[in-house]
């Protein structure tokens, strides 16, 4: 209860004895955010010493060693989850009453249990509680009456940041509250020590009741971590968690009760106008906005907080500047026919070409010859063709169909090795969204330039579930691995400033002049069906842009698998690549580089 050792304290925080023990002990609780993860979330260990100077040394070492072995279990489980630094807590005048009234009622919690043991408290121990009593009255009157001067306070303050830490709260002395906590906390120690000194005189001075834990911004981090987990990637849900993280960053680690519509807009704001990496409006209002009101909600559904959601009760969002709003957009723009003769005939097309190259992409020229073309004809999203494995394709009547999807198929052939390397590939392989979990039959062209005959050899060379493309191979060791990294920067550098287009060009390009191919393969009386679009090309909504040519689907999208391979192979085949001048069949192209 009392504050370190000071020339009239001689007691220790966390020192105490027992009833009917005359050796001195060490109690410590562990802090909120490890408390699952330990057997015992209370420490108690004898000092084996009755002499309170004898037992200082060695129950220091003892709660030092167990801060240790805590600080390093959170450390751990930190590094397990998503690791966002530790956040101040900003003191408010309700966790002030808060963190007292917590104080006030462990202390005359304890005192009470230890009185109503079977065996009491006898003469020895009244006189030691007596004793401890005085000091702590006289040093919380210094405290009082004295502030910061007090030759007692410097103790105390490291007695409250213990008890802080105790109870999850990580504070910083600079708070411009923190004096105030320092001088109700010693007003709270007097308070017990009073009333455990009439205790010990035969009075009953009731312990306070439990005090209700005032919950903290941060309180629901970890709480929407797992509620998101199941449903999103660790890229998205990083990006989820950051918002939270930089609205703390921004308010402080203040009571959930305490935040108001104020804090949410002028944080929309402020990151609309930060110095490092602002937002946009858009990402603002349809991004920010929602992951806050989300966050609150289920703030309120674990009872963490009891005031209404304060995203709802923001009447009216932060302005949006249209001259700011522009500088925020990343154009993103589809390859033009030039463009695309000009990367076919370039460098990259190449294969003798072994000084433009250095690193993997010098050496996969797998990669470097399919990865445009698969873009260019299926318009699929960079990372989607770098992960595929020989066993993402397969015939299904026929028609070589190619599968975007994170599991792994194993082989079924005959001619197979009986048993593959065994990868941690799975765990690597990502997808951005339902829709783009497809099946999609392997265009007609790619099978001209002898794709098939590629996928057979990689599957004989390599197995069912090793990557096509071993370049897309992350860099060992690496703290955030991602498929292709490699290909995709060496792509991007390459058109934009080998080729010079610019910016606005890259991988998504091949993307965009799809979806334009796409488009103009619409005539009257040969519009593809519903939706037939958006399961090729794996989006999830029809591009504005093309609103007024594809049909739309509506709920049909939720059932069935699709339409059939050899129906959408038909209309992928009718449209017109013939402005594009192609490299030559992969077999021939290859041999140049033997």
């Amino acid at each position: 209860m009392c504050a370190k050792s000071t020339t009239l304290l001689t007691v220790p925080d966390h020192f105490y004895k027992p009833p009917r023990s005359s050796r001195w002990y060490v109690r410590l609780i562990a802090p909120e955010a490890i408390r699952d993860l330990v057997d015992k979330i209370e420490f108690r260990q004898s000092t084996g010493h009755s002499d309170i100077h004898k037992a200082k040394p060695v129950g220091l070492a003892l709660l030092a060693e167990k801060r240790r072995e805590w600080a390093s279990l959170e450390a751990q489980a930190g590094r397990d989850r998503i690791d966002f630094g530790v956040k101040p807590t900003t003191l408010t005048g309700p966790l002030i009453d808060s963190i007292c009234a917590a104080r006030l009622y462990a202390s005359l919690a304890v005192d009470e249990h230890d009185r109503s043991q079977s065996e009491g408290l006898d003469d020895d121990a009244l006189r030691g509680i007596e004793e401890f009593c005085a000091l702590t009255d006289v040093t919380m009157r210094s405290v009082l009456a004295q502030g910061p001067a007090s030759p007692r306070w410097s103790d105390l303050v490291q007695t409250v940041l213990d008890w802080c830490w105790t109870m999850g709260y990580e504070l910083e002395s600079s708070d411009p509250m923190f004096v105030k906590l320092v001088r109700s906390f010693a007003a709270v120690e007097k308070d017990g020590a009073h009333r455990m000194r009439e205790r010990n005189q035969g009075n009953s001075p009731p312990s306070p009741p439990v005090p209700t834990r005032i919950m903290l911004l941060s309180s629901v981090t970890e709480a929407y971590r797992k509620y998101k987990a199941p449903s999103c990637g660790e890229s998205h849900l990083g990006t989820l968690l950051n918002v939270w993280i930089l609205f703390i960053e921004h308010c402080g680690d203040i009571p959930l009760d305490s935040v108001t519509p104020g804090h949410v807009y002028e944080f929309l704001q402020a990151r609309m106008h930060a110095d490092h990496k602002p937002w946009s409006g858009m990402r603002a209002l349809q991004f920010g906005r929602p992951t806050l009101r989300e966050i609150f909600g289920l703030a309120r559904t674990r009872n963490l907080m009891t005031r209404s959601n304060p995203v709802d009760e923001m009447d009216v969002p932060p302005p949006v500047n249209e001259a700011d709003e522009a500088k925020h957009q990343k154009p993103r723009f589809p390859f033009t026919t030039k463009q695309l003769n000009t990367i076919f005939s370039s460098a990259w097309y190449d294969p003798t070409d072994t000084k433009s190259f250095t690193g993997k992409m010098k050496s996969d020229l797998g990669a470097r010859y399919w990865v445009p073309l698969i873009s260019l004809f299926h318009g699929n999203r960079v990372r989607e063709a770098l992960q595929l494995t020989p066993g993402d394709f397969w015939l299904d009547e026929d028609v070589l169909v190619m599968s975007y999807q994170i599991e792994l198929n194993e082989s079924t052939d005959a001619d197979a090795e009986e048993a593959e390397t065994p990868t941690e590939l799975g765990g690597l392989r990502r997808l951005k969204n339902a829709p783009t979990r497809r099946i999609v039959p392997v265009h007609p062209v790619l099978i001209e330039l002898g794709f098939d005959k590629f996928i057979d050899h990689q599957r004989q060379t390599l197995g069912s579930t090793q990557l096509m493309f071993p370049s897309s191979w992350p860099k060992p060791g690496s703290k955030k691995p991602k498929l292709g990294r490699a290909y995709e920067q060496s792509f991007l550098r390459y058109v934009r400033d080998g080729l010079e287009f610019g910016h606005g060009y890259g991988n998504h390009s091949f993307r965009h002049q799809l979806e334009d191919r796409v488009r103009a393969a619409q005539r009257v009386g040969e519009q593809w069906p519903a939706g037939m679009g958006q399961q090729y090309t794996g989006r999830k909504r029809t591009r504005a842009a093309d609103r007024h040519d594809l049909l739309e689907q509506g709920s049909e999208a939720l059932y069935g698998s699709g339409y059939p391979h050899a129906l959408v192979r038909q209309y992928i085949a009718r449209m017109d690549f013939s402005d594009v001048a192609l490299p030559q069949p992969y077999a021939t192209w290859i041999k140049q580089a033997n």
